[in-house]
């Protein structure tokens, strides 16, 4: 490209933008609307998250700059179809992928490849359906309801409050999970 001239900084008149009709292709548009149907009330359907917004890249583990900004620019244009989360501290709960990868389609595989890796790891759910124009709402329950309610914590014993999950972030304990009470310095429940 040539150094910056007048015509490059020149703005437009009219920028050449206009609003989608819907940001969800007909396939996604049926999955999502199935899914509000059986998504319990704790919980939240985000559209198209960036996986650089969900997953963080465990410094401990790549402690050098360089070597964790290659592992960022891996997913930092990626997302998941839909992620379930909890309302009230938006926890990710669940991960979401329609699936078209075929085997003549190398690169989708390999995206599939490395989105399963990265919640593998990250020891997130998630579930891959095939693109269709139509979702069975007591299909989706049988699938995901045991996913979904495996990852909501249990409420407070003491003061009934559903319980944050928390991960121990220092020791030989790092990266185990535990349950503590929203109201820990009232409660004292972890």
């Amino acid at each position: 490209m040539s150094k910056n001239t007048k015509s490059e900084n020149v703005k437009p008149q009219k920028y050449p933008y206009q609003l989608r009709d819907s940001i969800l292709g007909p396939a996604e548009l049926a999955f999502h609307n199935a899914l509000l149907a059986i998504i319990p009330p704790e919980a939240v359907i985000l559209i198209k998250p960036r996986l650089a917004d969900v997953f963080a890249i465990d410094r401990i583990a790549i402690p050098y700059p360089s070597e964790a900004r290659l592992y960022f620019k891996q997913i930092a244009q990626m997302h998941v179809d839909f992620l379930l989360c909890r309302v009230e501290e938006m926890q990710p709960l669940l991960g979401i992928e329609l699936s078209e990868a075929t085997s003549e389609q190398p690169e989708l595989l390999a995206r599939e490849e490395l989105i399963d890796n990265v919640f593998e790891v990250s020891n997130l759910p998630l579930v891959r359906f095939k693109v269709k124009l139509s979702y069975d709402e007591k299909e989706l329950i049988r699938i995901l309801n045991p996913l979904w309610q495996s990852h909501l914590p249990p409420n407070c014993p003491k003061c009934d409050q559903p319980m944050l999950i928390r991960a121990v972030k220092v020791g030989e304990d790092r990266g185990k999970q535990f349950y503590v009470c929203p109201d820990y310095q009232n409660c004292g429940t972890y």
